[in-house]
């Protein structure tokens, strides 16, 4: 179910949204900033939670849990966070849905049925390519990382992709 007012409290400092096409985006909310979790490809659904999550602190860490565009291509509209975070096989893969497939062209087939409103917001190609916000902090194994009072375990759990992760 979609949630027109942002997304879902599901504990008392954690956020998510899981009625939307593709991931489920989220967020942690600190004492010391905001650790978000994956970004929605959706135009529309990135906009609104990037304002949601900046009402409510810096973005210390965007976190992606793997490459495909349905949890990175909103990376784009969260230039303000200060980290993004990834395992180093979702940053060699970034943008790669298969060989022969253009990711930007497949990011942009799901606009007019599941965000027309987006289009007016979706960048051309050449500008996503030019900054699509990859991945600065790259991680080979489980870490434990600690944004103020609460420490987050970053898992490493290939499966899905070779570089999916778990917070």
């Amino acid at each position: 179910m979609n949630h027109p007012n942002g997304m879902e409290r599901i504990a008392e400092h954690v956020f998510a949204e899981t009625g939307i096409r593709g991931c489920n985006p989220g967020y942690l909310v600190t004492s010391d900033g905001i650790v978000v979790i994956d970004t929605p490809q959706l135009p529309t659904y990135a906009l609104r939670y990037c304002r949601e999550i900046t009402e409510k602190g810096p973005i210390r860490f965007l976190i992606n849990t793997e490459h495909h565009v349905d949890h990175i291509f909103g990376n784009y509209y969260f230039p303000m966070a200060e980290h993004v975070m990834a395992h180093k096989a979702c940053s060699d893969m970034f943008m790669t849905v298969t060989p022969e497939l253009n990711p930007y062209a497949y990011a942009r087939e799901a606009i007019p049925a599941d965000d027309p409103d987006g289009e007016q917001f979706f960048p051309d190609e050449h500008t996503y390519f030019a900054s699509p916000n990859k991945p600065n902090i790259l991680i080979t194994s489980d870490i434990e990382l600690k944004v103020g009072e609460h420490t987050i375990q970053v898992l490493h759990v290939p499966g899905h992709t070779p570089g999916q992760l778990a917070v």
